[in-house]
This record gives structure tokens, sequence and C-alpha cells, in this order.
């Protein structure tokens, strides 16, 4: 064997020892900030939150980290995909920019970037239990006092109960992401009697939180998981698929641009003069009106700007000088700016885009109504709730009726 053969066996067997290592660090990064990122919508005593904040010291670390993580597996993985390479440049280039104030931001985009060399399948079973089991350690926390338990007065409304986290809503929106999660995973195998557990949510976020947005979008998965089960029996799925697969799919792919222009046109033209959007902002609880205030005195600019907002999160009054941005889109482009607002609506496009083309029409229903729930709540592009936005960068594969989705060896998109 000459030397230029064993040079180049030596540079293989490097680059593959690398690469498998920055897979297990990325998976481990993926778990670990999962975590973190959802401990921090969890009412915590004291003593816990002072302990968390010592873990989350060093986040400007564990994003160093994590780009080196994702640097290695652009570099050391085969099947070189220029426009694919060009993207993710894109994304992180200008994602470091626009995400400056906030890391947070800058590590779920370094984890959706990352995500390349993983099936999604997989990615949505790890980040399944995670969640669920936060999820339970949160809520039976909250009666056993492991957690704080906060009840809100409502006024009219009566109590408000979080169950453990933050906030009412912020349980509400936990619990509407995990049936999502739950129908995502269980996929094409899901028997419509299980969408009861969906009734049992939406029942709880009704009653106990108060949450009216997140329970009408409980709801809405209700129905369209019942009935995309029933037309599949009763059609056939091939019938059922060619329907799904035509304009309402493309749409559903447009869905985060449109709802996104939306709630831009309505927050821009809201004035008390016209009792139709009056009646809106009610409906939304002043969401359009909280909003406008922000638009006359900040208004929006490429990199966002400085919003002083103030919540009910964390305690158990009304607070007289509240004021918060609930829309995920607004909230974006107003705090971090239009081009971290434009990186965002790219990668969930994207994501949706990839789902049409090999058919996984239930993560892209899901997707339309992540959409539907970005205009009037913050969570729509936040870690600890949404993981479909790694559709637009890991591999998917098309499904198998009889075995769930296909797990096949190199890339399929």
């Amino acid at each position: 064997m000459n030397r230029d053969k064993k040079t180049q066996i030596l540079i293989n067997s490097t680059k593959s020892t690398l690469l498998m290592a920055a897979d297990f660090f990325y998976i481990l990064a993926f778990c670990i900030l999962t975590i973190f990122e959802f401990l921090d919508t969890v009412q915590l005593w004291d003593e816990q939150r002072i302990f968390l904040k010592e873990l989350e010291s060093g986040r400007s670390g564990w994003a160093i980290i994590l780009l080196m993580i994702v640097v290695v597996q652009y570099l050391c993985s085969d099947g070189y995909n220029f426009q694919e390479y060009l993207m993710a440049v894109c994304i992180l280039g200008l994602g470091f920019k626009a995400a400056s104030k906030s890391e947070t931001f800058i590590m779920y985009i370094l984890l959706l970037v990352g995500a390349r060399r993983f099936s999604f399948k997989k990615l949505m079973w790890i980040y399944f239990g995670i969640i669920s089991v936060l999820i339970a350690f949160t809520v039976i926390g909250s009666q056993a006092g492991w957690v704080e338990y906060l009840i809100f007065d409502a006024g009219n409304r009566g109590d408000r109960m979080a169950f453990g986290f933050v906030y009412a809503t912020d349980c509400a929106a936990h619990f509407l992401f995990w049936a999502m999660t739950y129908w995502c995973v269980r996929g094409e195998k899901m028997h419509f009697m299980e969408a009861g557990i969906f009734g049992i949510l939406a029942y709880v976020t009704g009653k106990y939180c108060k949450a009216r947005f997140s329970t009408g979008l409980l709801l809405l998965i209700i129905v369209i998981a019942v009935v995309y089960y029933i037309t599949g029996k009763m059609l056939g799925e091939e019938k059922r698929d060619k329907f799904v697969g035509g304009r309402f799919s493309a749409f559903l792919v447009i869905s985060p641009l449109v709802t996104n222009l939306i709630i831009h046109v309505l927050s821009f033209v809201y004035t008390d003069k016209w009792s139709w959007i009056v009646s809106l902002n009610q409906l939304v609880s002043s969401r359009l009106s909280l909003t406008k205030i922000a638009l006359d005195v900040y208004g929006i600019g490429l990199w966002g700007n400085e919003i002083i907002m103030k919540g009910n999160g964390g305690r158990t009054t009304f607070s007289k000088d509240y004021y918060f941005i609930d829309s995920s889109y607004l909230l974006i482009s107003m705090e971090q700016g239009l081009i971290l607002l434009a990186i965002f609506l790219v990668i969930f496009t994207m994501a949706c885009l990839k789902a049409r083309r090999v058919k996984l029409w239930i993560p892209l229903m899901i997707c339309g109504v992540i959409s539907l729930h970005g205009m009037f709540e913050h969570h729509a592009f936040q870690l600890a709730y949404n993981p479909f936005l790694f559709m637009a960068f890991a591999e998917l594969q098309p499904v198998n009726k009889k075995n769930g989705w296909i797990i096949k060896k190199g890339r399929q998109v």
C-alpha cells in the first residue's frame, strides 16, 4: 500500500471518527437544551431556579460548542449539497447577527441547521419522550409541592390554573404542542379514539387554564385528526391522500407566510373607529391594541428594538402596567427584527415544503395549526414548544402504511 492510500485511509478514518463524535454530542446537546428551555417555562422554587441559572450560566459557551459540532458535521459528512450548504451558511451568518440579543434563538437555529444528518422521526421520538416526562413531572409536581402551583385571578373569568408552569397560557400551549407531537409520532397508526386524549386536554385548558385560543386549536386538532382517520377508512387512503395533496397541501405550505401577513396587517391598521376590529381585539384579549402601541412607539426595523415588556407570568395577580406582545411573528419582527423573522419564515416554509414533497400529511397539517398559533401566541418559534421546524433540515422519509415512517440509509430529500 503506497503512502497516498495510507494517507487517504487515515483522513477518512479521522473524518468518520469526528463525525460520529459530532453526531453523539449533537444529540446530547439537543436533549440538554430541550430540557433547559422547557424548565424556563416551569414555575420553580427559588432554590431550584438559582440552581438552573447556574447550569445555564455558560450559554455563550454552549453556542460555541454547538457551532463547532455543526461545522464538523458539515465538513466531515459525505454527499455535499451546494445549495443546502449555502442555505446553512446564510442562515447561520444572518441568524447570529439578528439573534445577537438572544442566545436562545442562536442555539435553536444551530440545532435546526445541525439536524441534517438525523431522521426527523427519531428526533421527534426523542423530543416526545423528554417533553412527556417533563410535563408529567411539572403537573404532578405542582400537586405534590415539587414546583410552585400558581392560581391566577382572572376577574370575571374566575381563577386560572397553571399546573406548575409560569402562566396558564404557557401550560395550555404545552398541552397543545404535546398533542400535536403525539399525533406526529403516532402518525398513520393513530386511531381516532386516541383523539379522546386531546379532548381531555382541551377540557383542562378550557375549564382550568381558561386559555381560549389554545383550547380552540386543540379542538381543531381533534376535528382534523378524526376527519383524516374517517375519510381514510371511508374513501380509501389513496383518494384521501389525493385530496389532501392537492390545493389544500399547497395552501398549508404557504400558511406561515399568510398568517404572518394577516397579523401584521391587522396590527398596523388597528383603530378604535372600526367596530369589527375592536370586537376582534376583545376576542383575542387586546392583543391587537397592545401590538399597535409598540408599532407606533418603536416601529419595525431590520435588527429589532429593545422593547420593555411585563407579563403576568410568575405572579397571581394581574399587573396594572401589563404590556406583552403575544404574537410569535410580531414579537420577533419588533424585538429581534425583520431579518430574524425572515429566517424563521424561510425555515418554517422549508419544513412545510419538504413535508409536502414526501407526502407527510400529518406533520404538514400540524404546521398549518402552528401557523395559526403564531398569530396570537408567542410560542411558535421556541424549542420548548415547537420541534416541527426540524423538518426543514432533518431527513424525511415517506410513509409506509404498515410500518409508519420508513427508515433508510442516506439522504432522502
